[in-house]
Protein backbone atom coordinates (compact mmCIF):
# COMPACT_ATOMS: atom_id res chain seq x y z
CA UNK A 1 0.00 0.00 0.00
CA UNK A 2 1.43 3.55 -1.01
CA UNK A 3 1.78 6.53 1.40
CA UNK A 4 -0.91 8.36 -0.52
CA UNK A 5 -3.57 5.59 0.36
CA UNK A 6 -3.85 6.59 3.62
CA UNK A 7 -2.29 10.07 4.38
CA UNK A 8 -4.35 13.13 5.87
CA UNK A 9 -4.85 14.90 3.18
CA UNK A 10 -5.69 18.01 2.35
CA UNK A 11 -2.51 19.54 4.09
CA UNK A 12 -2.94 22.41 7.19
CA UNK A 13 -0.12 24.21 6.81
CA UNK A 14 1.12 27.66 8.35
CA UNK A 15 3.69 30.53 7.26
CA UNK A 16 6.90 31.00 8.92
CA UNK A 17 5.92 34.57 9.35
CA UNK A 18 2.81 33.44 11.34
CA UNK A 19 3.35 33.79 15.57
CA UNK A 20 3.62 30.40 17.17
CA UNK A 21 -0.30 31.20 18.41
CA UNK A 22 -1.87 31.16 15.42
CA UNK A 23 -0.14 27.38 15.43
CA UNK A 24 -1.45 26.86 19.57
CA UNK A 25 -5.22 27.91 18.27
CA UNK A 26 -4.39 25.92 14.81
CA UNK A 27 -3.78 22.45 16.54
CA UNK A 28 -6.77 22.98 19.09
CA UNK A 29 -8.99 23.91 16.28
CA UNK A 30 -7.63 20.66 14.03
CA UNK A 31 -6.99 18.18 17.26
CA UNK A 32 -3.17 17.78 15.43
CA UNK A 33 0.27 17.73 17.10
CA UNK A 34 2.69 19.41 14.36
CA UNK A 35 1.96 21.17 11.07
CA UNK A 36 4.12 21.84 8.32
CA UNK A 37 5.58 25.45 7.86
CA UNK A 38 5.64 27.10 4.50
CA UNK A 39 7.53 30.34 3.22
CA UNK A 40 6.68 31.19 -0.29
CA UNK A 41 4.63 27.94 -1.12
CA UNK A 42 8.15 25.62 0.00
CA UNK A 43 8.24 23.56 2.97
CA UNK A 44 10.74 25.34 5.70
CA UNK A 45 10.44 23.67 8.61
CA UNK A 46 7.85 22.07 10.59
CA UNK A 47 5.70 22.91 14.08
CA UNK A 48 4.99 20.22 16.73
CA UNK A 49 2.63 20.85 19.95
CA UNK A 50 6.21 20.16 21.92
CA UNK A 51 7.80 23.06 19.89
CA UNK A 52 4.94 25.09 21.23
CA UNK A 53 5.01 23.87 24.90
CA UNK A 54 9.06 24.57 25.32
CA UNK A 55 8.42 28.40 23.61
CA UNK A 56 5.77 28.77 26.86
CA UNK A 57 7.50 30.75 30.14
CA UNK A 58 7.91 27.62 32.59
CA UNK A 59 5.09 26.71 34.70
CA UNK A 60 7.52 27.69 37.62
CA UNK A 61 7.26 31.18 36.71
CA UNK A 62 3.73 31.07 37.73
CA UNK A 63 2.27 33.20 35.13
CA UNK A 64 -1.58 33.74 34.43
CA UNK A 65 -2.86 31.94 30.83
CA UNK A 66 -3.20 35.22 29.71
CA UNK A 67 0.69 36.13 29.65
CA UNK A 68 1.29 32.39 27.81
CA UNK A 69 -0.48 33.28 25.20
CA UNK A 70 1.30 36.97 25.00
CA UNK A 71 4.07 35.51 24.79
CA UNK A 72 3.03 32.70 21.82
CA UNK A 73 2.00 35.86 20.07
CA UNK A 74 5.35 37.79 19.94
CA UNK A 75 7.07 34.72 18.80
CA UNK A 76 7.39 33.69 14.90
CA UNK A 77 7.32 29.65 14.31
CA UNK A 78 10.43 30.42 12.19
CA UNK A 79 11.95 30.94 15.62
CA UNK A 80 10.37 27.92 17.19
CA UNK A 81 10.12 25.32 14.52
CA UNK A 82 11.97 22.24 13.37
CA UNK A 83 14.52 22.50 10.53
CA UNK A 84 16.12 19.57 8.29
CA UNK A 85 12.88 18.57 8.04
CA UNK A 86 12.47 14.30 7.37
CA UNK A 87 10.00 14.43 4.44
CA UNK A 88 8.51 11.19 2.08
CA UNK A 89 6.97 10.33 -1.48
CA UNK A 90 3.35 9.96 -1.77
CA UNK A 91 4.39 7.32 -3.94
CA UNK A 92 6.38 5.73 -1.37
CA UNK A 93 4.98 2.78 0.93
CA UNK A 94 3.79 3.00 3.84
CA UNK A 95 6.38 0.53 5.74
CA UNK A 96 8.85 3.41 4.73
CA UNK A 97 7.14 6.04 6.63
CA UNK A 98 6.99 4.00 9.53
CA UNK A 99 10.66 2.92 9.24
CA UNK A 100 11.15 6.54 8.96
CA UNK A 101 9.50 7.43 12.23
CA UNK A 102 10.41 4.31 14.36
CA UNK A 103 14.12 5.88 13.31
CA UNK A 104 13.78 9.02 14.47
CA UNK A 105 11.37 8.63 16.72
CA UNK A 106 9.28 11.37 15.31
CA UNK A 107 4.83 11.07 15.00
CA UNK A 108 4.49 12.25 11.61
CA UNK A 109 5.74 13.33 8.54
CA UNK A 110 4.96 15.53 5.58
CA UNK A 111 4.18 14.03 2.18
CA UNK A 112 5.48 15.71 -1.12
CA UNK A 113 4.90 15.60 -5.01
CA UNK A 114 7.87 16.86 -6.43
CA UNK A 115 8.67 20.24 -4.27
CA UNK A 116 4.92 20.47 -3.03
CA UNK A 117 3.32 19.78 0.39
CA UNK A 118 0.33 17.18 -0.78
CA UNK A 119 -0.62 15.79 3.01
CA UNK A 120 0.83 14.28 6.11
CA UNK A 121 1.12 10.80 7.22
CA UNK A 122 1.28 10.18 11.17
CA UNK A 123 0.77 7.58 13.64
CA UNK A 124 -2.49 7.39 13.98
CA UNK A 125 -2.76 7.19 9.92
CA UNK A 126 -0.49 4.23 10.36
CA UNK A 127 -2.66 2.79 13.41
CA UNK A 128 -5.22 3.01 11.43
CA UNK A 129 -4.13 0.86 8.36
CA UNK A 130 -3.25 -1.61 11.37
CA UNK A 131 -6.60 -2.37 12.59
CA UNK A 132 -8.28 -1.98 8.89
CA UNK A 133 -5.63 -4.54 8.15
CA UNK A 134 -6.53 -7.32 11.00
CA UNK A 135 -10.03 -6.34 11.14
CA UNK A 136 -9.89 -4.77 14.69
CA UNK A 137 -13.39 -3.29 14.53
CA UNK A 138 -16.58 -4.76 15.16
CA UNK A 139 -18.14 -6.43 11.94
CA UNK A 140 -14.94 -8.22 11.08
CA UNK A 141 -14.05 -12.20 11.71
CA UNK A 142 -10.26 -13.10 11.67
CA UNK A 143 -9.26 -16.31 11.51
CA UNK A 144 -5.30 -17.12 11.92
CA UNK A 145 -4.82 -20.20 10.06
CA UNK A 146 -1.12 -22.77 9.63
CA UNK A 147 0.80 -21.67 6.85
CA UNK A 148 1.96 -24.41 4.71
CA UNK A 149 2.32 -25.16 0.53
CA UNK A 150 -0.83 -26.64 0.86
CA UNK A 151 -2.51 -23.96 2.72
CA UNK A 152 -1.36 -21.44 0.53
CA UNK A 153 -2.31 -22.85 -2.83
CA UNK A 154 -6.21 -23.19 -1.02
CA UNK A 155 -6.05 -19.87 -0.23
CA UNK A 156 -7.29 -19.07 -3.78
CA UNK A 157 -10.42 -21.45 -3.31
CA UNK A 158 -11.49 -19.55 0.13
CA UNK A 159 -10.74 -16.25 -1.73
CA UNK A 160 -12.78 -17.51 -4.40
CA UNK A 161 -16.02 -18.74 -2.86
CA UNK A 162 -15.96 -15.10 0.02
CA UNK A 163 -14.76 -12.69 -2.37
CA UNK A 164 -16.96 -10.36 -1.57
CA UNK A 165 -16.60 -10.60 2.25
CA UNK A 166 -12.76 -10.88 2.30
CA UNK A 167 -10.57 -7.95 3.60
CA UNK A 168 -7.31 -9.12 3.43
CA UNK A 169 -5.05 -11.56 3.38
CA UNK A 170 -1.77 -11.51 5.29
CA UNK A 171 1.18 -13.61 4.77
CA UNK A 172 4.91 -13.50 5.99
CA UNK A 173 8.16 -14.87 5.64
CA UNK A 174 9.15 -14.74 9.07
CA UNK A 175 5.82 -16.10 10.77
CA UNK A 176 3.98 -19.63 10.08
CA UNK A 177 0.70 -17.71 9.95
CA UNK A 178 -1.82 -16.70 7.62
CA UNK A 179 -4.24 -13.84 9.32
CA UNK A 180 -7.44 -13.83 6.92
CA UNK A 181 -9.85 -11.06 7.27
CA UNK A 182 -13.85 -10.89 6.66
CA UNK A 183 -16.33 -8.83 6.61
CA UNK A 184 -19.23 -10.49 8.53
CA UNK A 185 -23.10 -9.56 7.81
CA UNK A 186 -25.15 -11.93 9.60
CA UNK A 187 -22.42 -12.34 12.99
CA UNK A 188 -22.59 -16.52 14.37
CA UNK A 189 -23.94 -17.77 10.90
CA UNK A 190 -21.44 -16.33 8.69
CA UNK A 191 -18.82 -16.95 10.63
CA UNK A 192 -19.97 -20.64 11.07
CA UNK A 193 -19.89 -20.91 6.97
CA UNK A 194 -16.37 -19.73 6.52
CA UNK A 195 -14.92 -21.70 9.31
CA UNK A 196 -16.90 -24.60 7.61
CA UNK A 197 -15.25 -23.91 4.15
CA UNK A 198 -11.71 -23.37 5.44
CA UNK A 199 -11.98 -27.09 7.31
CA UNK A 200 -13.53 -28.30 4.34
CA UNK A 201 -10.15 -27.34 2.18
CA UNK A 202 -8.06 -28.39 5.04
CA UNK A 203 -6.85 -25.67 6.53
CA UNK A 204 -5.63 -26.10 10.11
CA UNK A 205 -7.14 -22.87 12.15
CA UNK A 206 -5.16 -21.82 15.13
CA UNK A 207 -6.96 -18.84 16.24
CA UNK A 208 -10.47 -17.24 15.35
CA UNK A 209 -11.70 -13.97 16.80
CA UNK A 210 -14.99 -12.06 15.84
CA UNK A 211 -15.45 -8.45 16.67
CA UNK A 212 -18.78 -8.34 17.51
CA UNK A 213 -19.03 -4.57 19.71
CA UNK A 214 -17.81 -1.65 20.90
CA UNK A 215 -15.42 -1.23 23.37
CA UNK A 216 -17.18 -0.73 26.65
CA UNK A 217 -15.79 2.67 28.80
CA UNK A 218 -15.33 2.66 32.05
CA UNK A 219 -16.35 5.93 33.74
CA UNK A 220 -13.76 7.10 36.25
CA UNK A 221 -14.81 9.42 39.38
Amino acid sequence: MLIKDIMSKPPITVEASQSAYDAYLLMREKKIRRIPVMRHGKLVGIVTDRNIREAKPSSLAHLPEYASAEVLRETEIEKIMTKGVITVISDDPVEQAAVLMTQHKIGGVPVMEKDKVVGIITETDIFRLFTNLFGAEPGYFQVVLLSTEETRAAVMKVYERFSTHIRSIIFSPKYPEIVMVFKVLHGKSDTDAILDELHRCCFQVLDWHLFEATPVRVAVS
